[in-house]
């Protein structure tokens, strides 16, 4: 079959394998099924049917390759694996930059899309891990923070107008002595986790300004970057319960 062109009409071929080789032709069409139930042509020099032959084509390279496989990971030495592998990266990182790169542009929304499913299924194990991370290290984080809102400045703009106009239209004020003493309080600590705060953190409304919550004093708590991302709007009670704190 290889280099002979496959017939692109089944009615032009002879029926039987005699008459296919009286007339020179490399496939003959019986009309019938064969064995394997297959309604194709078969080749004339042995007489056996196409799609069978393609079938245990496939079956035999489908062995080989299994056989193959298990052979090399039986002759693998995970040490040197480990080795050469690293040394590959030590010598070729612009080619593995270039190459993760181009997987990635290709499967953009797939990787994001992952991302996003991995992070609701593991959300509470990250933010635990998030909130060590920042109580060690905070500058990372901030940094993060500050790379991304310096190239995302229309999100930001977005973001920060309409959470200015929900606190302009609540009720309550206060001021810089306010959210001081505040800090003060909580002893310059996180709230919920008591990472430290080292003078940052969020300022957050207890009550969600979106829920109805004021801007006066009493509404108000210093948070972990953590801690507030992960408590968002919910209610003290909901982030309490999700903290395992209440049943």
């Amino acid at each position: 079959m290889r280099g002979k062109p496959f017939p692109e009409s089944l009615d032009n071929l002879p029926c039987t394998k005699a008459e296919a080789k009286a007339a020179g032709a490399y496939f003959f069409f019986t009309r019938e099924l064969c064995s394997r139930g297959h309604l194709a042509p078969r080749v004339t020099a042995h007489g056996s049917c196409v799609e069978c032959k393609r079938e245990r084509g496939r079956e035999t390279y489908d062995r080989y390759r299994a056989d193959y496989k298990a052979k090399a990971l039986a002759q693998r030495d995970p040490v040197k694996s480990r080795e050469s592998a690293e040394r590959y990266r030590e010598e070729n990182p612009e080619r593995i930059r270039k190459t993760a790169r181009k997987w990635y542009e290709k499967n953009r929304e797939a990787r994001r899309r992952y991302a996003r499913e991995l992070y609701q299924k593991n959300r509470e194990e990250i933010s635990l891990k998030r909130r060590a991370s920042y109580a060690v290290n905070p500058e990372p984080i901030l940094e993060m923070n500050r790379t991304w809102r310096e190239q995302n400045k229309a999100k930001v703009k977005i973001k920060d107008s309409i959470k200015s106009h929900r606190r302009r239209a609540a009720e309550g004020e206060f001021t810089q002595a306010d959210l001081d003493a505040i800090r003060k309080a909580q002893k310059d600590k996180c709230a919920y986790c008591r990472a430290k705060l080292r003078g940052c953190g969020h300022l957050d409304h207890i009550k969600a300004v979106s829920r109805g919550g004021s801007n006066w004093p009493r509404n108000l708590q210093w948070l972990c970057a953590p801690c507030n991302m992960k408590k968002h709007d919910k209610s003290p009670e909901d982030f309490a319960r999700s903290l395992g704190r209440l049943i």
